[in-house]
């Protein structure tokens, strides 16, 4: 995993970069710990590379999650499993 801090806008973003589902779910999992299992605004997007045939997609490169200053950006075409707690809960 890589830790960075991203200053944007005058604000210190601690972004984090994955491809381990381990990491990811320390992440969550400490996320959930400072917003007390409340409810918590993510801001969220997918990256891909677009495939040469605009009828066909490629799959989804890498997950991007923000929660107030923190930052998650997991590599989907490498990390080793999906966490749980990623996955919708029903």
């Amino acid at each position: 995993m890589s830790t960075q801090n991203v200053y944007f806008d005058g604000k210190n973003i601690e972004t984090s970069v994955t491809d381990k589902g381990s990491v990811a779910e320390d992440w969550v999992n400490g996320i959930r710990s400072i917003h007390n299992e409340g409810r918590i605004l993510v801001g969220l997007d997918i990256e891909w590379r677009p495939h040469p045939i605009r009828s066909l997609s490629n799959k989804t490169a890498t997950l991007q999650l923000c929660i107030d200053n923190k930052c998650l950006i997991l590599q989907l075409f490498y990390v080793d499993y999906i966490p749980q707690s990623l996955k919708i809960q029903t």
